[in-house]
């Protein structure tokens, strides 16, 4: 029991949305992502009490983005913010310095209740908007008028309460969802390296049998980086990316944080929205060989792979 243990309990008074946690390594603090406040929370052993960290934004225009569900696979360097907004967070070392790794999904609030009189569940709060339905600065944006086609960027769901600096009634700036990638941070939250497009571009490249699956996600958050894991294998440091809507799993060595190296893509099949995961080494494996064990969200399955370098 938690009280018996010398416990204490935090009690959010927003409406923060807290996704996954992990320890620093052989550290007192832990981190966890406040996904829809857009921030990393440190809790210490001190009390009761957290700091935080913001994320930031990633500059589309550095790299594509596919905005649009209805042109198939088409990544642009659109004029675009993009949240990191993070769901899955780990944390490693390397010759002495600790880096953290967050899988950059993105999420926005939609709270729905259930009405008893109508016996319908009603959209209590939704921070989403197309940006067709907005209106784009004309100074920041002269081409806002072809961006806003369904067939561009109008489809995208961008937050309803981002972008709008001077507080004029339309938006100077373009804020996405998500940043669809991984990245690697120093504990100060300076930002190490970032997958940017990657993700996406693997997953279509390997994923061809759910392209349209993936298609359909264009407009929203894409592929959806969620669960990161790190494992050691024969002296060298992979990544484990798990794809919420592409179905796989990336294989990243990531022994040098400041260059990364795409390895292989890992297909789920007869598994859908793989969420978390576990790496379990060599030397406690019931196999001897080193284990990927990954939850399965929407198929309600968990599948258990093994690996070995080839």
């Amino acid at each position: 029991m938690i009280a018996t243990l010398g416990g204490s309990i935090c009690v959010s008074q927003t409406t923060t949305e807290i996704e996954l946690f992990d320890f620093i390594e052989e550290q007192p603090p832990f981190e966890f992502d406040m996904t829809g406040e857009l921030r990393l929370g440190i809790l210490t052993d001190a009390g009761a009490s957290a700091t935080s960290i913001p994320f930031g934004f990633i500059e589309i225009r550095l790299h594509p983005l596919d905005g649009s569900d209805e042109d198939g696979y088409n990544p642009f360097p659109w004029p675009v913010m993009a949240l990191y907004m993070p769901d899955g967070i780990t944390s490693y070392t390397v010759d002495g310095e600790m880096y953290l790794i967050t899988g950059n999904e993105g999420d926005l609030r939609d709270y729905r209740y259930f009405n008893s009189s109508s016996g319908m569940n009603v959209i209590g709060h939704n921070e989403e908007i197309r940006i067709a339905s907005t209106t784009l600065d004309p100074m920041r944006f002269p081409d806002a008028s072809s961006m806003q086609q369904m067939s561009q960027l109008g489809r995208l769901n961008v937050p309803n309460n981002c972008g709008d600096t001077d507080d004029d009634g339309d938006l100077d700036y373009i804020c996405a969802v998500g940043a669809r990638s991984f990245s690697i941070w120093t504990t100060d939250m300076e930002m190490v390296w970032d997958s940017g497009h990657d993700l996406s571009y693997y997953s279509t490249k390997n994923g061809q049998h759910r392209i349209d699956e993936m298609n359909s996600r264009d407009d929203n958050k894409g592929i959806e980086p969620e669960g990161v894991r790190v494992g050691v294998i024969d002296d060298r440091t992979y990544l484990f990316v798990s794809m919420e809507r592409s179905f796989g799993v990336m294989i990243y060595d990531i022994s040098n944080p400041h260059q990364p190296t795409f390895q292989q893509w890992i297909q789920v099949d007869g598994a859908t929205n793989p969420e978390d995961m576990e790496f379990i080494p060599a030397e406690i494996s019931p196999t001897s060989s080193p284990l990927l064990v990954v939850a399965n969200e929407d198929s309600g399955t968990v599948g258990i792979w093994e690996l070995a370098l080839l």
